[in-house]
């Protein structure tokens, strides 16, 4: 033995060695750093190891036969007079190996210590799903979305899981951005990317879950695509059963169950079902109630696709996107009921048509629990808690909600608009402006009027109001917002010139007109603009009621219809509704909507002179209520409340409220 290590020595096989080992370190710590910033693959990692390792033996075989002296290569020999390098050239391969090992170890420090890791704001158990990439039609894009969708439901099944949620996954459909780029920005600690590629008759997914810090796959598979229900099942199951493996996230005995839960057993309705859930995916509500339709039709058993047509029509409704009424998306439910009471599609769909707060409650803290990682349950239950001004718990959930899904629009809308009704305007602000961006060059309606509220009446910047305005893309009609900011700086000439341009019989235009005219001292044309704001109103009350409305609703517009009357000068009838109002609207537990009423119970006593009785109300409302459309900028600044300014205790009152502003 002895011998052998003194003839390794003498060939120098164990010099030479080393040095191959510290440039093949080197060469690692350099990729490490290097391959992830451009999104390399992780296999010219891979490679690059198994090359180095393959090189080994040869340098090893090298080193053995051939000698390194002062005069060149030469071949070594069992009676060639060889011996170690000494002398210089020997120092400078000592030289080279100490340098080589330093250069790596300071790879190695940079890598770990000097450059920043990405933000694992999640956990170690997060995990972002990308979009699937397809180079298939429209058809095999809504396989690609929908596939994606039932894998993130899977995913939000598994309560070790932190995954994120659908609006964030699918920001990133044409993103070029590297995997670690991405990751930081939603701060996980895994991505999971896919690929479906057709090729002749046979379509084939390829998924690898990789580190989002170092670009190491943790898992990888090649699945067989089919439009059969066991196929697809399969493989959304089986790839959120290993994700949960490769990030170490234990399953309980519940959690397997859920995930083995089959939602039909019909090809042709669960494919109609996945293109649902493809048009859902991307906001398209009108196809994806076609879509489920479908699916309901092939198989009426089905009580995923009736629960998902219940929500995909109320919210079609809701926004005006889809031709669909609240009493289909309610026989909708009825059949999900019937089927499956107790499944979390079920549960959701009942929760977001409820009209019992604390039912609403208990159903979503329910669907919590069972899809603890899905965003929307806890966007409601944010919803629903800022409706009974329960603002703490609905600015949680809101938090919650966006942590979750950081490019919702829905979850940011959703916390921008709780934080407004709590006075936190400079945080109201921010989420606006990011719900603005998000929506990108076709913002929401309701956005863009709720962030030019905040920045006008909540922190009483009108130039940041008329930008606003100015910057509006042409879908939004900005018209009703510029009469209202001309009459909150007086300029009346732009105002009665805007107005001029408006038609039609609308509350909001003779409401404005009669406004102006008081704020000149004309008191008939005053007069004969409320009474035809009074007569708008009362057609809007008809239908309100015609349609079985919320009471909140009805009492809201009632409201409106006691301020026509006070402009009017209507005394006794203003006050004889606003005070109806007010006492049938306080029975309401939708207190957010309730609150409207009281306003119009400020404006209305204001109108009619009785500053008293009107700095008395507008005290109660700030003690149980922070409107963010009656906020100290306003009262300051509106011509409305100009009869209020010179009462004594107005200044005390509204510096008292201004405290409680942020």
């Amino acid at each position: 033995m002895g011998t052998f290590l003194q003839e390794l020595s003498r060939r120098n096989v164990v010099r030479t060695t080393l040095a191959y080992l510290a440039i093949s370190w080197l060469l690692v710590q350099v990729a490490d750093i290097v391959l992830p910033t451009f999104d390399v693959s992780p296999w010219v990692m891979q490679a690059l190891i198994v090359a180095l390792a393959a090189g080994l033996p040869l340098v090893v075989i090298l080193a053995w036969v051939y000698d390194l002296t002062p005069e060149g290569m030469t071949r070594t020999g069992a009676d060639t007079p060889s011996k170690p390098l000494a002398g210089p050239l020997g120092r400078k391969i000592d030289f080279v190996i100490i340098g080589v090992l330093s250069l790596a170890l300071i790879a190695m420090v940079v890598n770990h210590y000097v450059i920043p890791a990405a933000s694992v704001r999640l956990g170690p158990r997060s995990v972002i799903v990308l979009p699937f990439s397809t180079n298939q039609d429209e058809d095999g894009m809504l396989l690609a979305d929908g596939l994606l969708g039932e894998v993130l439901t899977q995913l939000y099944k598994i309560d070790a899981l932190t995954t994120v949620g659908r609006a964030t996954a699918m920001h990133y459909r044409e993103s070029s951005q590297p995997i670690r780029a991405i990751a930081e920005e939603v701060g996980v600690a895994s991505v999971l990317s896919g690929n479906i590629i057709e090729a002749a008759d046979r379509v084939r997914l390829d998924v690898e879950l990789l580190e989002a810090d170092s670009g190491k796959m943790l898992w990888g598979n090649s699945y067989e695509l089919s439009r059969t229900v066991e196929g697809m099942f399969h493989i959304q199951t089986d790839i959120a059963t290993q994700i949960a493996i490769a990030l170490e996230a234990e399953l309980s005995p519940d959690e397997q169950q859920l995930l083995a839960d089959k939602p039909t057993t019909s090809e042709v309705a669960y494919d109609h079902y996945i293109r649902g859930e493809g048009f859902r995916m991307r906001v398209r509500l009108q196809e994806a109630i076609d879509a489920y339709e479908q699916a309901t039709r092939e198989d009426p058993d089905f009580a995923a696709a009736w629960a998902a047509l219940a929500r995909s029509r109320f919210h079609g409704n809701f926004v005006g996107t889809a031709d669909a009424t609240i009493a289909d998306a309610e026989l909708a439910l009825e059949q999900a009921r019937l089927l499956a009471p107790d499944a979390a599609d079920t549960m959701l769909a009942e929760a977001v048509l409820a009209d019992n707060f604390e039912e609403t409650y208990e159903i979503l803290h329910r669907v919590v629990k069972l899809w603890p990682g899905d965003v929307d349950p806890l966007i409601e239950l944010a919803q629903s808690y800022g409706l009974q001004l329960r603002l703490e718990e609905a600015q949680d959930f809101a938090e919650r909600a966006v942590a979750l899904d950081p490019l919702s629009f829905d979850a940011t809308w959703t916390l921008a608009f709780e934080n407004a009704w709590d006075w936190n305007f400079s945080d109201a602000r921010r989420f606006y402006d990011r719900a603005v961006a998000l929506e990108g060059e076709s913002p929401h309606p309701s956005a863009y009027w709720m962030r030019f509220s905040v920045y006008l009446w909540g922190l009483g910047d009108t130039a940041a109001a008329q930008e606003i305005l100015e910057n509006a893309p042409p879908e939004i009609s900005t018209t009703y917002r510029e009469i209202l900011l001309a009459y909150i700086k007086r300029d009346l000439d732009t105002m009665r010139t805007l107005l001029d341009t408006t038609e039609g019989n609308y509350a909001t235009r003779y409401s404005l007109l009669a406004r102006l005219h008081r704020l000149e001292g004309n008191i008939k044309p005053q007069r004969q603009n409320a009474e035809a704001m009074r007569i708008a109103i009362e057609g809007y009350l008809e239908s309100l009621l015609s349609r079985g409305a919320p009471a909140v609703d009805v009492e809201r517009a009632r409201s409106w219809i006691a301020v026509a009357h006070a402009l009017a000068g209507n005394e006794a009838e203003a006050i004889r509704l606003i005070e109806l109002a007010v006492e049938r609207a306080a029975a309401d537990p939708d207190r957010l909507n309730a609150s409207f009423v009281n306003q119009n119970e400020i404006l209305t006593y204001t109108f009619l002179g009785q500053s008293d009785v009107a700095i008395k109300r507008l005290r109660a409302l700030w003690s149980w209520a922070t409107p963010p459309g009656m906020t100290p900028y306003r009262l300051r600044m509106d011509p409305d409340f100009d009869s209020l300014r010179d009462h004594p205790d107005f200044e005390a009152v509204v510096a008292e409220a201004a405290a409680r502003v942020n």
